[in-house]
């Protein structure tokens, strides 16, 4: 993998523009660097949703998933947020519990994302390689945001 350095162009949200992201060459294709650039900020998302999107039509407890990836169930809850705000999950909750399932909004991410999955059957140190470079140029944009260029 090679990676190299942004420029300082960013979005108004503080996200680095796509095309003004560093080239990271990770073997994977365009589509799915640019899906977990968009979406996936943790290798225990990426967890989280490949093992939801296994089945479907099943509705996962915070708890379930908790003990699944070894965490806590505050983390798990701040970790799939970000999924159902970007309408890759749903979420229903009342009193005794809160559930998850698949289910993308768009078509398009339903078909990215069993992809991912295969890639990660396939490949996965090169999907989490992909992960981790993304979170470091996150970081970095944050940082350049934050303390200037010094």
């Amino acid at each position: 993998m090679v990676i190299r350095q942004a420029d300082d162009s960013t979005c108004p949200d503080g996200d680095l523009e796509p095309t003004m992201m560093s080239s990271i060459d990770t073997e994977l294709p365009r589509e799915i660097e640019d899906f977990l650039r968009r979406h996936i900020t943790s290798h225990e998302q990426l967890k989280i949703l490949l093992l939801i999107s296994d089945d479907p039509l099943r509705w996962w407890t915070v708890e379930q998933l908790a003990r699944l990836v070894g965490g806590k169930t505050a983390d798990v809850v701040a970790t799939v947020a970000p999924l159902t705000a970007a309408d890759l999950l749903v979420c229903r909750s009342n009193v005794q519990e809160t559930v998850y399932r698949f289910a993308p909004a768009r078509a398009e991410d339903a078909l990215l994302i069993a992809r991912l999955g295969e890639l990660d059957t396939q490949s996965s140190p090169v999907l989490l390689r992909a992960v981790s470079a993304h979170a470091i140029e996150r970081i970095r944009a944050e940082a350049r945001k934050t303390f200037g260029d010094r």
